[in-house]
């Protein structure tokens, strides 16, 4: 895919594969870079699938103490102007003749305070980093490829105080979130969001879920009101940090409430749950039924009552005319028998 992209005052050196690779653009721009010792080639110019090229090289030092016969890689095909390649400030690798070799100079080890990378290229393994940082951040290539006066002008990176930049400071102001952390000094921990589990209402003998929005990667340990958890009490999975906690062991916890902090390697997420008594709960019906019991029986008690003084006051108040009916019958009976007496 053509792109234009350009490389411009780099080293590269002991990969395992391409130094420069023009990873098939047809158009890549390089220009002032060194590229040593790398296993397959040093420099690669090719495509897979344009028609036509048009690579430009300037200032391309290619060079090698190791794998001196492989060459570089570079196929210039269609329209491309050759000359934009092959010109007198590039030394490309040619493998015939075991040296670089492009303009009129051949290069050769003194054109470096130093070619020793101090890789085993036996075993791929460095003794020690050959390139390190200074303090303010640029990079320090402790003399490897480091280019002397014995070098031709105008080829090679320079990589050097008057070509590197130091590194920037970056402030970050004080409202600027993640959107997952709370705003933190950098030589802080961090305070991650609990996305699940706060405030919840846990039974006891139920599991329960808190989840921290940290990375999983940086899951530490789980501690409850200051204490760590044993492992075999819960479960960890993925989907930032979620933590299960089994059955048998919120059994365990005592009703209230309790703190659960997920720990990572930056920071941690506390919740705050609140444990509830299955047996409470039971209790807490069997007063229920209790109490209706025994208001029923309070009502039932009221109504019997009610029913008791409801007869007594009908009986009090039915005995007078009970008295006044057996005077009137008395009186009849006296006017009949005089009657009888009479006749």
């Amino acid at each position: 895919m053509t792109g234009y992209h350009i490389l411009y005052n780099c080293v590269a050196f002991d990969n395992k594969s391409k130094g420069i690779d023009s990873n098939s653009c047809p158009d890549i721009q390089i220009s002032m870079s060194t590229s040593f010792n790398n296993e397959a080639n040093n420099v690669a110019l090719y495509t897979n699938t344009a028609a036509n090229t048009d690579y430009s090289a300037s200032g391309i030092l290619s060079f090698r103490t190791q794998n001196t016969d492989n060459a570089e890689n570079i196929k210039l095909v269609g329209s491309q102007d050759s000359t934009k390649v092959y010109q007198s400030t590039n030394y490309f690798w040619k493998s015939a003749s075991g040296e670089s070799k492009d303009a009129s100079t051949t290069v050769t080890s003194d054109w470096f305070e130093s070619v020793d990378t101090g890789m085993d290229y036996t075993t791929h393994v460095y003794s020690e980093l050959p390139v390190t940082r200074n303090e303010d951040g640029t990079i320090n290539m402790n003399g490897l490829l480091v280019l002397t006066d014995k070098a031709a002008e105008g080829t090679g990176a320079t990589l050097n105080a008057s070509t590197l930049t130091a590194s920037k400071e970056i402030t970050v102001s004080e409202n600027v979130t993640t959107g997952l952390i709370n705003e933190v000094a950098a030589d802080e921990d961090v305070t991650y969001a609990v996305l699940d589990g706060d405030g919840v209402v846990v039974t006891q003998g139920e599991s329960f879920v808190v989840r921290s929005a940290a990375d999983f990667a940086k899951f530490v340990k789980v501690l409850v009101d200051g204490v760590e958890v044993d492992p075999s009490n819960y479960v960890v999975t993925e989907g930032s940090t979620i933590v299960t906690f089994n059955a048998a062991y919120s059994a365990t916890l005592a009703t209230g409430t309790h703190t659960v902090e997920i720990v990572s390697t930056d920071g941690s997420a506390t919740a705050t749950i609140t444990v509830a008594s299955a047996a409470g709960d039971v209790a807490a019906d069997t007063d229920t039924v209790v109490a209706d019991a025994a208001a029923t029986t309070s009502e039932v008690a009221a109504d019997s009552s009610e029913v008791s003084t409801t007869d007594k006051k009908t009986g009090d108040s039915a005995m007078p005319v009970v008295y006044v009916s057996l005077m009137v019958l008395a009186a009849v009976a006296f006017v009949t028998n005089k009657k009888r007496k009479n006749a």
